[in-house]
C-alpha cells in the first residue's frame, strides 16, 4: 500500500513537470544568448504569440 502510494504521488510530480516544461519555447540564434519564452508570462495566447513572432523576426529559431 505505502509503496503504491509512493509510485502515485511519483506520477503526478512528473506529469506535473512536463506539463509546465510544455509551456515555454526555446529560442536559438548563432552568437546570441538562448531566449525562452513561457506562456505564463503573458496575459493571452495573442500576446504570447506575438511574442514569438517578434524573435523569429528578429532572427531567432523557436522550438
Amino acid at each position: 500500500m505505502k509503496r503504491s502510494s509512493l509510485l502515485i504521488v511519483s506520477g503526478l510530480f512528473i506529469i506535473i513537470g512536463f506539463t509546465s516544461c510544455v509551456k515555454c519555447q526555446v529560442c536559438l540564434k548563432d552568437s546570441s544568448p538562448e531566449v525562452r519564452i513561457c506562456r505564463n508570462d503573458y496575459s493571452n495566447n495573442t500576446e504570447y504569440g506575438l511574442a514569438l513572432d517578434v524573435k523569429e523576426a528578429e532572427g531567432y529559431d523557436c522550438k
